[in-house]
C-alpha cells in the first residue's frame, strides 16, 4: 500500500489526498492540481486529485510506466516495453514517440525528451524530432516563467 497524503508542516495533521491504494507518484499541474499516477486492477491510472476529490483523466492500461504529465494537465507521456507513447487529453488516441523511456515535458509541454540508446530526443507532441543529443539531456528547473 502506497498512499497520497498531505502532512502539515508541523506534523499535527495527515490529509488523504487520493483514494487509490497504490500511488506510484504525483507530479503537480499548473492550475494548483495533482496529477497522481497509480495503480487500478485494468492497470496503471493518471487521476486528478484536488479539493479533497479525484477524478480519473485517463488508463493507460497494463505495463504502462515511468508516466510524465504536462503542466497544464493537457497531455501525457508514458513508457512500454522500451517505446514512449503521448496521449493528448481528452480522449485522444495514443501515439508512439519513439524507442525509448523515461519521458519528461518540456516546461511549455510542447516536447517530450526521451532517453534513447544514442543518448536522449527532443521529440514534438507532433512526434517530430526537434533535436536529438549524444548524451542523456534533461531540463533545468525554472521559475514561474516555466508556466507561460
Amino acid at each position: 500500500v502506497s498512499r497520497l497524503v498531505r502532512v502539515a508542516g508541523d506534523g499535527s495533521s495527515v490529509a488523504p489526498l487520493a483514494d487509490d491504494r497504490l500511488v506510484y507518484g504525483m507530479q503537480p499541474l499548473a492550475d494548483g492540481g495533482l496529477a497522481v499516477i497509480s495503480h487500478r486492477p485494468s492497470g496503471t491510472v493518471v487521476s486528478r486529485a484536488e479539493s479533497g476529490t479525484s477524478r480519473l483523466l485517463v488508463d493507460l492500461g497494463r505495463d504502462a510506466v515511468h508516466v510524465a504529465m504536462a503542466r497544464a494537465g493537457d497531455a501525457v507521456a508514458w513508457e512500454r516495453h522500451g517505446e514512449t507513447y503521448l496521449r493528448l487529453l481528452p480522449g485522444d488516441r495514443p501515439i508512439r514517440l519513439a524507442t525509448g523511456g523515461h519521458p519528461h515535458f518540456a516546461p511549455d509541454g510542447r516536447a517530450v525528451l526521451v532517453d534513447t540508446a544514442e543518448g536522449s530526443a527532443l521529440i514534438g507532441i507532433d512526434g517530430t524530432t526537434q533535436a536529438s543529443f549524444a548524451s542523456q539531456a534533461a531540463f533545468a528547473q525554472c521559475g514561474e516563467e516555466c508556466g507561460s
